[in-house]
């Protein structure tokens, strides 16, 4: 269902409800609720430039497999920027906002923990008309 999420470990299958609110996913499982802050890129798309601070933090803990652009490279919102693996997973991580890297503080073979900056970007700010 949409609101519903299948989890599965060691052999015990269960159903979780959530709810989103901004970044922020609520889950409703076995009468807890659990509250979590969405890193993804589905959050990232979601966000206007102005809500984000431009750097684009480790979702999990694990190693860079990939790094997909540099410093000084102009990205678009949602842009795949890294690819971390962790439990034999890979997780890319994409631009939260449309700008140029400023700092891109990973490489290939990094290991990482769960928020530590990847790269900070400058955000694009519109060009505004001067009266005259």
């Amino acid at each position: 269902e949409n609101d519903a999420v299948r989890l599965s470990c060691d052999g015990v299958t269960d159903t979780a409800r959530f709810a989103r609110d901004g970044t922020t996913l609520f889950f409703h499982c076995r009468g807890a609720t659990s509250r979590v802050t969405d890193l993804s890129v589905a959050a990232a798309s979601r966000n206007a430039i102005s809500e984000s601070d431009g750097k684009l933090r480790a979702s999990m803990n694990g190693w860079v497999v990939s790094v997909l652009a540099k410093a000084g490279d102009t990205v678009t919102a949602g842009q795949p920027l890294v690819v971390i693996e962790a439990m034999k997973m890979q997780h890319v991580h994409n631009a939260p906002v449309a700008g140029v890297i400023e700092t891109l503080g990973a490489a290939e073979g990094d290991q990482l923990t769960t928020g530590f900056i990847i790269a900070e970007i400058r955000a694009n700010v519109p060009d505004r008309k001067t009266e005259t």
